[in-house]
């Protein structure tokens, strides 16, 4: 395969840089799933007067991503619906992998639909059959595993990604609404030969084309925990950088929006001139960007460091914990589920895998590191701003508004400004763990000793 430009989205887990996009990492064609799977892949929004919640959404932030599950119990009040004219809900948002309004994160396997090779049709059947076995051993699990699932993708690509920013981007604030577009991860076109034919000119087409909808949506703030970095001399960076440029003038074409961008988890300085982030360090005052702290309030070890003259801050993306889909389960025995298992290595599986995936509760959260972490907070932070300020205010005037209430402070030799905002109320020490899904995350939570995620701002 050609050497391609990546894009990754900045989520790091245990120290490992997550991949959900890149030239050589994808999934199959999710723009055709059959209509008997359409109820697991894009399932109906829980029953709910959705003129009555679309009404309450002051302020709308669009979340580009991996998808978002609308079903969480901790987000469907924020969810921001297209509605018919009798109420119905019709969409929300876009799917660019599955072509469709409904932009679950789950991902199918359907290379056996449309590969003529026989060796696809034949590892289909083995792993359907396993499956099978399996949920028939633990009927239970049905909740969570479907036969023609790509969960061995979904663990790889970080499917819960995109649910896990939109909670940091609403929670506790009924006005704030979400739209959710998922361009993530990268999806094998469908084509006469079958083979991937998406480059990043397509990637770069699709999040200019979800910005565009969330725009005409009505959306204020655009979240994007995703991007690169890549160097001036780079094998491919002249096409980068004219990707940038492009990006950097789309960006300024929407004046009246605020961008909230993560600087990304290569632990770098990022110049501008010998090495570039994109889309974190695109030159433009509507656009901000967010660095991570670690617990200490110091810069995280992953994450980059932008020199740039847009606004940077820094905020904690260390152990962030916020919701993850309901029907994804955080089991490696899953995840690494294959059609070489016979009976015995099937039956032992089963009872690790219902282990794992009862720790998720009624409404599953988890801790994840990274920039993507820092920057929805910031986001909702500034969708607030958005609904202290006049309506004729710019983006960038916003932007500066939030700047503004801070106060001096240090970090390390820097002289910075300081800004706080209250945790996610599922931080909570005396919530019930079996109604909240924090069994697994008690430890963490303990650990959380102050009632506020505290940010640090570039003077």
């Amino acid at each position: 395969m050609k050497n391609k430009t990546a894009f990754l989205p900045f989520s790091l887990i245990a120290g490992f840089t997550l991949t959900l996009l890149s030239a050589c990492n994808f999934v199959d064609n999710q723009s055709v799933i059959p209509d008997s799977w359409q109820m697991f892949f894009n399932a109906s929004p829980e029953n709910a007067n959705y003129l009555t919640s679309n009404a309450e959404h002051k302020v709308l932030i669009a979340v580009i991503d991996s998808g978002t599950d609308y079903n969480h119990p901790l987000l469907q009040k924020h969810i921001h619906y297209t509605v018919d004219r009798s109420g119905n809900a019709i969409g929300a948002g876009w799917d660019f992998l599955g072509k469709d309004a409904w932009p679950l994160p789950y991902l199918a396997r359907t290379r056996f639909l449309y590969d003529e090779d026989q060796q696809v049709h034949d590892d289909e059947k083995l792993l359907v059959a396993n499956i099978s076995k399996l949920l028939q051993l633990e009927p239970s699990l049905y909740q969570w595993v479907h036969v023609h699932r790509n969960h061995n993708a979904e663990a790889e690509e970080g499917i819960y990604h995109g649910t896990h920013v939109a909670g940091l981007a609403s929670y506790d604030d009924p006005r704030i609404g979400i739209l959710p577009y998922r361009i993530l991860p990268h999806q094998e076109a469908l084509s006469e030969s079958s083979k991937l034919n998406q480059s990043s000119e397509d990637f770069l087409n699709d999040l200019e084309e979800a910005i565009t909808r969330a725009h005409n949506a009505g959306a204020k703030v655009i979240n994007m925990s995703i991007g690169t970095s890549f160097g001036k001399t780079e094998s491919g960076s002249e096409d980068m950088i004219k990707v940038f440029n492009e990006f950097e003038s789309f960006v300024k074409s929407f004046p009246d929006v605020i961008f909230v961008a993560a600087a990304g988890n290569e632990k770098t300085w990022v110049n501008g001139e010998n090495r570039y982030s994109f889309p974190c360090g695109i030159n433009a005052q509507n656009i901000i960007c967010v660095a991570s702290l670690d617990k200490n309030g110091s810069p995280s070890e992953f994450t980059n460091i932008p020199l740039i003259n847009s606004p940077l801050i820094f905020a904690p993306g260390e152990n962030i914990i916020a919701p993850v889909p309901t029907q994804y389960c955080n089991s490696p025995s899953l995840a690494n589920l294959t059609a070489n298992l016979d009976q015995g290595s099937i039956g032992n599986l089963s009872q690790d895998i219902l282990k794992d995936c009862s720790m998720n509760g009624k409404a599953p959260l988890m801790a994840l590191s990274g920039t993507s972490m820092a920057s929805p907070i910031i986001a909702r932070m500034l969708a607030q701003e958005v609904l202290k300020s006049e309506t004729t205010a710019s983006a960038t005037e916003i932007i500066q508004k939030f700047l503004g209430h801070s106060v001096n402070s240090k970090l390390g030799p820097l002289t910075m400004a300081k800004v706080k905002v209250p945790v996610p109320s599922w931080y909570a020490k005396n919530q019930d763990p079996s109604g909240m899904g924090l069994r697994s995350l008690n430890k963490e939570i303990k650990n959380q000793s102050s009632k506020y995620f505290e940010f640090y701002i570039k003077k």
